[in-house]
Order: structure tokens, then C-alpha cells, then sequence
């Protein structure tokens, strides 16, 4: 997907065994949609992660549903995406 997908910046997503984290390569990625019906915390933290250290200056809507809630842990790898607008 990141090879062929290069102008991509909307993305929604719904699958159970994806590797997410590989979404954060997208080189213009913008607004992140993900539909987690099993979310299990080492994924959900290597996710934030990498969106941290990929998209900290360019995402600005994520968008993720999932049955677990976020950790504090969680939350300060949000806080880093510093042009995220929209938090769902």
C-alpha cells in the first residue's frame, strides 16, 4: 500500500489482523480512520508510535474505535501529533 498509494491522504480502515503501524508511512497522509473490533495494547502503542514519529507534524484527524480504552500512555503519544485538529 505505501508503495502504490503515494498521494493517499484519507484513509479508513477496518481489519482485523493488519499491520496498522505501517499506515504511519504514507507519505501524505492527513486523516486516519480505524475500526479496531479486537485492540490489543502493544499494536495500539507501536501504532501511536509510529504516527508520532512519521506524521507528528501532518496528521490532523484520527479517528479510532476500539473495545479497550487509552492509557495514559496513550494519550501522551497523541499529545505529540502537534497538527492533530480531531481526536475521536
Amino acid at each position: 500500500m505505501i508503495k502504490h498509494c503515494k498521494e493517499l491522504e484519507i484513509l479508513k480502515l477496518s481489519c482485523t489482523e493488519f499491520p496498522y503501524e505501517r499506515v504511519a508511512l504514507l507519505p501524505r497522509l492527513k486523516k486516519l480512520e480505524l475500526l479496531y473490533y479486537s485492540y490489543y495494547g502493544t499494536s495500539q502503542k507501536s501504532l501511536l508510535a509510529e504516527l508520532v514519529a512519521h506524521k507528528a507534524d501532518q496528521l490532523e484527524v484520527l479517528k479510532i474505535v476500539a473495545k479497550n480504552s487509552l492509557s495514559t500512555e496513550h494519550v501522551n503519544l497523541i499529545s505529540q501529533l502537534r497538527q492533530l485538529k480531531v481526536l475521536f
